[in-house]
C-alpha cells in the first residue's frame, strides 16, 4: 500500500511539474470544496463463491443454504457518499493572459465510501407437529413447526483519489457559466471488509382448515460476521462537466465565490485483491462550493 500511495503521489506531482513550465504559465487562482455521491455499474455477480473467496474463514458460509433462493438481490448500480476538494490552476498563453477559453488545470483529492454489492439468500422449511381436533364443531386444526433461514452479505470500502483534470468554460465573469474537460483519477481502496449475517427464526403456526394461519411462537436469532479484506489499485478516466453560479457580480468576496454542481461519468478500473479486477461504469455527482482568487 506504501508503494502504490507513492507511486501516486510521484506522478501527480509529475503531471504539475509538466504544467508548470518556465514561462510561468501556471497560476492558481481558486480552491473548492464538494460532497456527493458516486454510483458504480456492478460487474460483480455477488455470488456464494465470491463471498466465500472475500472470507474463506466465515463459520456463516461453511455450511451453505439448502433449498435456498439466492440473489434475493444484488444492485445493479451501487451508491456511496464522496467528498472532493480541488485546487484551480489558470493557464496562460505566451503573452501571459488567460486563454481564449479559461482553460484550467485542476488538481484535487476525492474520497469515497460504498458498496460494491451485496447478496441474499433464504430458505424455509415446516414440519407438522400436532392435529388436533375441536369437541365443539369437529373442525380440524394443524400446529406446524417452521424454521426459516437468510443470508444477507456485503462488499465495500473507502477509496481515496488523486485527482487532475483539463478545464475550459464559458466566461467566469458571467453570474451563470458552465465548463468541462477530462480527467483522470488515481487511488486505492482502503478499509475494505466483507459483512455477513445469518438469521434463523423459529416459530409454530397454527389455523383451521383452509384458514389463514396465525404465529404463535417465534424465536429470533441472528449472528453476523466482519472480514477485513485487502486494499486495492484503482483508476479512473473521467469527463468532468458542470454549471458555476456567481453569487454576485461585484468585485468582492460575494463576486469571487460560487456554487457549483458537477458530474464526472467514467471508466474506473477496480481492482478487489480476492476476486479478479474489473472494469466498471462509474460517475460522480456533487454540489459544492468555489472561491476565485
Amino acid at each position: 500500500m506504501k508503494k502504490i500511495t507513492l507511486a501516486i503521489i510521484l506522478c501527480c506531482f509529475s503531471f504539475y511539474s509538466i504544467a508548470q513550465d518556465k514561462d510561468g504559465r501556471l497560476k492558481f487562482s481558486a480552491i473548492s470544496i464538494s460532497l456527493g455521491s458516486i454510483a458504480n455499474s456492478n460487474n460483480y455477480e455477488g455470488s456464494l463463491s465470491n463471498f466465500q473467496n472475500l472470507a474463506p474463514n466465515s463459520d456463516l458460509l461453511q455450511s451453505p443454504i439448502v433449498n435456498s433462493s439466492p440473489g434475493g438481490y444484488y444492485y445493479e448500480y451501487d451508491f456511496g457518499a464522496m467528498f472532493n476538494v480541488n485546487a484551480y490552476f489558470d493557464i496562460s498563453d505566451k503573452d501571459g493572459d488567460k486563454s481564449k477559453y479559461n482553460a484550467k488545470l485542476r488538481f484535487g483529492i476525492t474520497f469515497t465510501d460504498q458498496t460494491f454489492f451485496s447478496q441474499s439468500a433464504f430458505s424455509s422449511e415446516s414440519f407438522r407437529v400436532d392435529t388436533l381436533t375441536s369437541n365443539r364443531d369437529g373442525n380440524t386444526f394443524f400446529v406446524d413447526s417452521v424454521q426459516s433461514e437468510s443470508y444477507y452479505m456485503s462488499y465495500g470500502s473507502d477509496q481515496l483519489f488523486f485527482d487532475i483534470a483539463y478545464i475550459i468554460g464559458s466566461n467566469t465573469q458571467n453570474r451563470l457559466s458552465i465548463y468541462g474537460g477530462v480527467g483522470m483519477s488515481l487511488g486505492f481502496s482502503f478499509n475494505a471488509s466483507t459483512q455477513i449475517s445469518l438469521s434463523k427464526d423459529n416459530y409454530f403456526v397454527s389455523g383451521a382448515t383452509y384458514a389463514s394461519n396465525s404465529n404463535l411462537f417465534n424465536d429470533f436469532d441472528i449472528k453476523e460476521e466482519n472480514f477485513s479484506n485487502d486494499g486495492g489499485f484503482t483508476a479512473m478516466l473521467s469527463v468532468p462537466f458542470g454549471l458555476e453560479f456567481r453569487l454576485s457580480k461585484k468585485d468582492n468576496a460575494w463576486g469571487k465565490s460560487r456554487l457549483f454542481m458537477e458530474g464526472r461519468p467514467g471508466i474506473t478500473y477496480l481492482d478487489i485483491p480476492e476476486l479478479e479486477s474489473r472494469l466498471i461504469t462509474s460517475a460522480i455527482w456533487g454540489f459544492g462550493f468555489k472561491y476565485d482568487f
